[in-house]
């Protein structure tokens, strides 16, 4: 199967993770009511506080907690809801007061003692951030920061030898290595060591085909400094295409200084925890995730990718006023402005708003100086809407406005194949579907799209086969691609060979309705029968489309053979708007 043919260029995925704000009524019972007036008095402050929470008033919220907090300041339970709280509304006063109590009630754990270390840079207290870091290496997660935030410590002091000297050694072992590594080239260049900072440097992107950006940004920077920017050009020219790599490469371009590598503590210690917050977030450890995202913020409020990283995480716990507000601290002259909108529109629609996503929208592309991907970002609401013709009018518009390069180009592209091919105008489809992939020949998503479409529509059977067996192979654990080999297979008649795939790719995609309904079609072919039914039932619970919908309950009710022509003669009325027979 093809993978959606939704936006592929700018659109972001919200997780909807549920995780209450608060623990619940449970809490008034475990300390806050006592006889006294102030403690009364801190009751009303945390009820309230909790009501205000709930209705989205974060920042009255806080503060009745702190309220209630000076009332009853030997709660813990209420400490941990009022450090929970500080974090999602980004009280960095609140955070800190709690986690000093916290900390030294409870012990250290991560995000904790993390930011007391951080608050303890911030003061320019040596003694306390040395006692905090130290506080770390015991403390799970905190143990991948306390080496780094040592070595930048004494960056902070001046001591410059020192500093390099902490990162010189043996790197630890596991993940903990690569922070070490990187951050091993980061106090290189902030002391100075240029030389030093590339030789870290060049063993981290070999073999990285592009991916690695912060690395590969920081070495360009490394270079120019050096004097080598032929170099650092083509460092930046193999990177992968993101917004800050197309600024990286006009800023070198026109001369003007490289400034992505961390340069002192503070920005040096906000790298780390972006960095470990990004490898959370990826394991859905939403709270520390968050946290350590937010920490990065208070420490380097300048940069985009921390704002981003809290508002994805605020995303995933639900908690969209605050990821909108996380995300609009993104200026518009950044050049990760674009990201930013995009990720505020699909938040607005999260939140039910999709008439003002559409109309932030709107404004961005009539705005004078409107840029390509201000029309790709329309052109992504408008497809998400099923407005297929006015998502590729704005596709094209993008290509009309200058897309930058052959990445954003095929992207667009594709995007105008994908809604050309789901209004129904196939001619069109293919066309710009083969553009792309004359301009991306080795793209599994385009080579994918093209053959499986082919494939279903019954027409160039033996290139549609070719098309998705190339993809298969430059994606092989893609479980889209490989249900559309399975489904290839099918086509075929080798229906043996059809299951053995298509068990692949549920495998990977279990809940696919899809994946599913080939797989329940490629038993009942084998005499699977049984199976088979189980897998169309598993696949209506995978939010098929209506007519799949249709199409797998009558399989359910009649059977393959009678239920595939029931669905198919009922496709057929409606195509040429008859009533079904």
């Amino acid at each position: 199967m093809p993978r959606t043919a939704g936006p592929l260029a700018s659109n972001i995925a919200i997780m909807k993770i549920r995780r209450p704000l608060v623990l619940g009524a449970a809490m008034l019972a475990a300390g806050l009511c006592g006889t006294a007036a102030a403690e009364e008095r801190g009751l009303s402050d945390y009820v309230q506080g909790r009501y205000a929470a709930a209705e989205g008033e974060l920042a009255r919220a806080a503060d009745l907690f702190e309220g209630a907090l000076s009332r009853s300041p030997d709660d813990k339970g209420l400490l941990q809801q009022a450090f929970e709280l500080a974090v999602i509304s980004g009280d960095e006063e609140l955070a800190v007061s709690a986690a000093r109590q916290l900390g030294e009630e409870s012990g250290f754990d991560s995000a904790i003692a993390t930011l007391l270390a951080t608050d303890a840079l911030k003061r320019r207290d040596w003694d306390e951030m040395a006692s905090r870091v130290e506080g770390l290496k015991g403390t799970g997660f905190g143990s991948l920061v306390a080496p780094v935030a040592e070595a930048w410590a004494l960056v902070a002091r001046g001591k410059k030898r020192e500093a390099r000297e902490a990162l010189a050694g043996e790197p630890p072992s596991g993940l903990a290595k690569s922070y070490w590594e990187e951050h091993r080239g980061h106090v290189a260049l902030a002391t100075g060591r240029r030389n030093e900072a590339i030789a870290a440097y060049r063993p981290l992107i070999v073999d990285d085909e592009g991916g690695n950006v912060r690395i590969r940004l920081a070495l360009a920077q490394a270079l120019q400094k050096d004097g080598k920017d032929g170099e650092a050009g083509a460092i930046l020219e193999a990177a992968q295409v993101t917004p800050v790599i197309l600024a990286a490469r006009a800023d070198l371009s026109d001369r003007k200084r490289l400034r992505h590598a961390p340069g002192n503590a503070r920005t040096g210690i906000a790298t780390l925890l972006l960095r470990i917050s990004s490898d959370l977030s990826r394991q859905r450890s939403v709270p520390v995730a968050l946290t350590f995202a937010r920490i990065a913020t208070w420490l380097d409020p300048d940069e985009a990718a921390g704002w981003l990283m809290v508002s994805q995480n605020l995303a995933r716990a639900e908690q969209y006023e605050s990821a909108l507000a996380a995300a609009r601290q993104v200026g518009e002259d950044d050049p990760s402005s674009g990201t930013a909108r995009a990720q505020e529109a699909a938040l607005l629609i999260a939140m039910d708003r999709d008439d003002d996503a559409l109309d932030m929208l709107k404004a961005a592309a009539a705005a004078p100086g409107a840029r390509a991907q201000d029309f790709v970002q329309l052109g992504d609401a408008y497809q998400r809407a099923e407005r297929y013709s006015e998502a590729i009018q704005r596709y094209r518009q993008a290509l009309e406005a200058g897309v930058e390069n052959d990445v954003l180009r095929w992207q667009t592209l594709f995007l105008i194949g994908a809604s050309e091919e789901q209004r129904g105008d196939w001619q069109a489809a293919e066309v710009a579907l083969r553009e792309a992939m004359d301009i991306a020949p080795e793209q599994a998503v385009i080579l994918n799209y093209l053959g499986y479409t082919l494939l279903d529509r019954g027409v160039k059977q033996e290139e549609a086969i070719e098309l998705i067996e190339k993809a298969h192979a430059l994606e092989p654990n893609d479980g889209h691609i490989t249900d559309s080999l399975g489904w290839a297979h099918y086509q075929v008649g080798d229906y043996a060979k059809a299951v053995e795939t298509l068990e692949k790719a549920i495998a990977r995609v279990p809940g696919d309705a899809t994946i599913n309904d080939h797989l329940g079609d490629a038993y009942w072919q084998v005499g699977r029968h049984i199976e088979a039914r189980f897998r169309w039932r598993a696949a209506l619970e995978g939010e098929p489309s209506d007519e799949q919908t249709a199409a797998i309950e009558a399989k359910l009710a009649y059977g393959y053979d009678r239920g595939v022509k029931m669905a198919t003669n009922a496709r057929s009325a409606a195509a040429e708007g008859q009533p079904e027979s």
